[in-house]
């Protein structure tokens, strides 16, 4: 029987994995490493979608071929589970959080501009 876990430790966990994965030990304050992060995670993670993608072909590839079915169907399972997670998650968490760095942005320019009248003319 699995052990549930409450949201809180499972959202710390998540984190401390997305950290480890993401910033190999760097300070990610600044928004150039931030935004260069996002590139390299969503980069790596499209290989659920070659794997999710290489289930469906017919005849499958070597690799799932050689599966039972019962496996190829837990390994269908659990891709969909990631992904959904991902989507939930981890994207919602990211749309959210560069909302607000454009918020941030915006405000930036808007006081530039206010403190910049006449300027580009």
């Amino acid at each position: 029987m699995r052990k549930s876990i409450g949201m809180a430790a499972f959202g710390s966990k998540l984190m401390d994995r997305i950290d480890k994965i993401a910033t190999s030990g760097k300070s990610y304050d600044s928004p150039m490493t931030y935004s260069n992060q996002l590139s390299r995670l969503f980069t790596q993670i499209q290989m659920l979608e070659e794997h999710t993608r290489a289930l469906h072909l017919s005849p499958h590839p070597p690799a799932y071929d050689a599966l039972q079915m019962e496996a190829r169907t837990r390994v269908e399972a659990t891709l969909k589970n990631i992904s959904e997670l991902f989507a939930k998650v981890v994207l919602t968490f990211v749309f959210r959080d560069l909302g607000v760095m454009l918020d941030k942005y915006h405000k930036t320019c808007d006081r530039w501009i206010q403190s910049n009248p006449g300027y580009p003319p």
